[in-house]
């Protein structure tokens, strides 16, 4: 269900006095709990007097602030070199007013609903010292999405670790009770690569299955896949999808525009704004077509993501980095004012739409020439008129082709055979450099040792050589026929 006028998650659920009580704690099997994490400081801390005043601009240095000051060798301390000198990230956000102009704020307003509005509206400030400080120190590892330490980080020199529901209520996207819904748990949280196994089982074999015991299309119960986003894809752009293929292809501007905020948000990054990646398209499918999905998840996993160095790289979140601080009650310790504030949320303004393509230059405002939609992918259909066995022998004709294929292990039917071909020349080619490099110095050698020997000159014993018997016995040789002569 949608935000606004639809109902919440909350709505559909009674919930017990001892759910509310209790964190949300793995079910089933027993994990042995792991030790709390620890961060190791050069110094110890010095958080500022309640009187303290503000240290000028032009004086700060950011590894010495006591947020920053981790012992040299860990991992936090490596991390933090790679961030010191990035410049903080400008996040863009709606332009309203110029949305009005266009005609597109009540249709933008209802394809978003209130939580996707709000988590592509990011308004806390970002400063500089916490937005460093946690990029140093976050971990977001793979397991139990209950787990109380699947994600850990350090704000305000303080380690916190939660589940991703209690995540959830701290960067205000979701209410505890929204959070700790069942039906949180359940919502789709990212895409799935098509050759991904579930159980055992593809997500074309799924459908395949569920095509021979129902009457409809499958639905969207099983996580969104690579094949699916690209027939999205076919349905808003004029070309086959591929991720270098820039978004001036989708033929809707209002989605186009869309796609920017994301990417300028959510799923913030410097450059690269102009392409549409998979993870952008999952993002746009959940919007545009009202599928519920997981938003903690996915600011989580932008917020953890890998982040290379370079001069030209911002460093990005710092908007919904500054929101969990504040929930975390980061600013009670350390006041805002003796942190440095970094660049505020501005809207997408009409001289950077104009700049992107998406409004001509001239007035009043309107959107540019968009391209033809082009035809969508045909949907696979199983005809209605087979019968039950017929179908399940197709199924399993399916199945021991697909078992078959799996043991013949094809060249590029799988990434891991793909993966082991290249290897495997990698390794060859290798052995071909080394073989060469040998003979070459084999060849210098012999001739250093020719020149050494026929002027009687010792040669050094780095210059034998197993074949210096052979070498070396024509030279006297040519010496002693020399003598004879």
């Amino acid at each position: 269900v949608r935000d606004g006028s639809r109902s919440s998650l909350s709505d559909s659920y009674s919930f017990s006095c001892t759910l509310r009580a209790i964190d949300m704690a793995p079910r089933g099997r027993p994990r042995i709990p792991r030790p709390p994490r620890q961060i190791r400081y050069a110094m110890p801390e010095d958080p500022p007097a309640e009187d303290a005043e503000p240290i000028p601009l032009e004086d700060r240095v950011l590894a010495q602030h006591t947020l920053l000051m981790f012992e040299e060798g860990t991992w936090e301390s490596d991390r933090l070199q790679r961030f010191l000198d990035m410049p903080l990230l400008r996040h863009r956000t709606f332009h309203w007013d110029i949305l009005r102009d266009l005609g597109e704020a009540d249709r933008l307003t209802e394809m978003l609903g209130v939580r996707w509005r709000r988590a592509l509206t990011p308004e806390a400030p970002q400063y500089r010292e916490l937005t460093v400080e946690f990029h140093s120190t976050v971990k977001y590892r793979s397991g139990d999405f209950l787990d109380p330490d699947i994600v850990t980080f350090s704000l305000g020199r303080r380690v916190h670790s939660m589940s991703v529901p209690t995540f959830a209520i701290h960067t205000g996207l979701y209410t505890d009770e929204e959070a700790r819904a069942p039906a949180f748990e359940q919502l789709l949280r990212g895409v799935r690569s098509d050759t991904t196994p579930t159980r055992g089982m593809t997500q074309q074999r799924l459908e395949e299955f569920w095509d021979t015991i129902a009457d409809c299309a499958y639905d969207q119960s099983v996580p969104v896949t690579h094949m699916r986003l690209e027939e999205f894809w076919d349905t808003i752009a004029d070309c086959a999808y591929d991720q270098s293929v820039p978004v001036t292809h989708i033929t809707d501007p209002l989605i186009r525009y869309l796609h920017r905020i994301i990417a300028c948000t959510i799923l913030a990054r410097h450059d690269g704004q102009e392409k549409c990646s998979y993870r952008d398209l999952f993002v746009l499918h959940a919007i545009v077509t009202g599928t519920e999905v997981n938003i903690a998840t996915i600011l989580l996993t932008s917020l953890a993501k890998g982040r290379r160095a370079g001069h030209d790289v911002r460093l990005e979140m710092g908007p919904y980095i500054g929101q969990l601080a504040a929930s975390l009650g980061v600013f009670d310790r350390y006041p805002r004012l003796l942190l440095t504030l970094g660049p505020g949320t501005d809207r997408y303004s009409l001289d950077e739409m104009r700049a992107a393509g998406m409004c001509p230059p001239d007035d009043p405002v309107h959107w540019s020439e968009v391209p033809q939609a082009r035809q969508p992918r045909r949907q696979r259909q199983v005809e209605r008129s087979e019968s039950s066995a017929a179908a399940a022998a197709r199924l399993e004709l399916t199945a021991t082709s697909h078992a078959e294929s799996s043991r013949s292990h094809p060249p590029v039917d799988s990434l891991t055979d793909l993966r082991d071909q290249l290897f495997k020349r990698i390794d060859e080619r290798t052995e071909e450099l080394r073989r060469e490099s040998r003979e070459r110095f084999d060849v210098m050698t012999r001739a250093i040792r020719h020149m050494m020997e026929s002027q009687g000159v010792t040669v050094p014993a780095y210059l034998q050589s197993s074949d210096q018997g052979a070498s070396s016995s024509e030279p006297r040789r040519d010496d002693d026929s020399a003598a004879a002569d």
